[in-house]
């Protein structure tokens, strides 16, 4: 019996070190990518796309500026106006300004080594009103490629569809992100993702390699590398954080565009009982 005890046990410390090891090594490959390029995150409704910038910023532990307030102890609120090119007029800068080459310097209004983060892209910048996005920010799609040589810094977008968002960013990204599930553990939020580094392998959903048990080790590595060199690098990952982590509003743009916050989730239950006629004539109140 001690015998059984002792492998189970055993076999439960290897399976922790393993754990471990993979989120180290998955906390890595993702906080290097988001350091050395502009990264886009998609993913369908629910499958935690701003939950994946949470961990991001909380895991890198620098200012960062967004369109929505995640960490407050990190990360600085700012409209995306802020990633414009203005001179003193207001005027912003345009490609056909570097094609002809009559620009003069612009005062500096970007922070060094300040990313910034892009909640919903394909509400913010959404592709299908392209003449408007020209129009209100010509200067943005410059920031976006000249991140790097500008401030020593990245510009990352979430959305809900990866071609809904801006094909002028979309199709600049050094990386992309496509999330898989989130789920919520109590104490944790477990989360699984697909990385491209390519954007059409991205778009059309390829899935990462996997080996033929059938034949050799030798063969396998022969198909894998053949895979990489047509598609580029596709990666199953998994990630973990605390839930005492989230450190932002999961419900942000109920407050943005009702001016209140959600309600809390015993309010959102008994609206929904009322709904179905479960409750009758109780009171309610939203805020308790």
């Amino acid at each position: 019996m001690s015998i059984i005890i002792f492998f189970i046990i055993a076999a439960l410390s290897l399976a922790t070190i393993w754990a471990i090891l993979t989120q180290h090594r998955n906390k890595a490959f993702i906080l290097e990518k988001f350091i050395k390029g502009n990264i886009i995150v998609a993913g369908k409704k629910g499958k935690g796309k701003d939950l994946f910038f949470n961990y991001v910023i909380n895991a890198r532990k620098s200012k960062c500026r967004s369109n929505i307030q995640f960490n407050p102890n990190l990360c600085e609120k700012t409209d995306l106006d802020y990633l414009t090119l203005k001179d003193e007029n207001g005027k912003q800068l345009e490609y056909s300004d570097f094609l002809n080459g009559k620009f003069k310097p612009i005062k500096k209004d970007i922070d060094e080594c300040v990313d910034y983060y892009i909640s919903d892209g394909g509400v913010f910048l959404p592709s299908q009103f392209q003449a408007e996005l020209c129009k209100k920010y010509p200067s943005l799609p410059i920031t976006y490629a000249l991140s790097r040589h500008l401030a020593r810094m990245n510009i990352h977008a979430n959305t809900q569809n990866l071609n809904r968002l801006w094909d002028k960013l979309r199709e600049q990204a050094d990386g992309y992100f496509i999330m898989r599930k989130s789920i919520n553990l109590g104490l944790f939020f477990l989360q699984k993702t697909t990385y491209y580094d390519d954007y059409h392998r991205a778009l059309s959903n390829l899935r990462p390699f996997h080996s033929n048990r059938l034949l050799s080790s030798k063969e396998n590595k022969a198909l894998a590398e053949n895979f990489r060199a047509q598609n580029g690098l596709i990666m199953d990952l998994w990630i973990i954080q605390p839930n005492k982590r989230i450190a932002y509003d999961t419900r942000e743009f109920h407050k943005q565009i009702y001016g209140e916050p959600a309600p809390n989730k015993e309010a959102r239950r008994f609206r929904r009982l009322r709904r179905e006629k479960t409750i009758v004539n109780a009171p309610f109140d939203a805020n308790e």
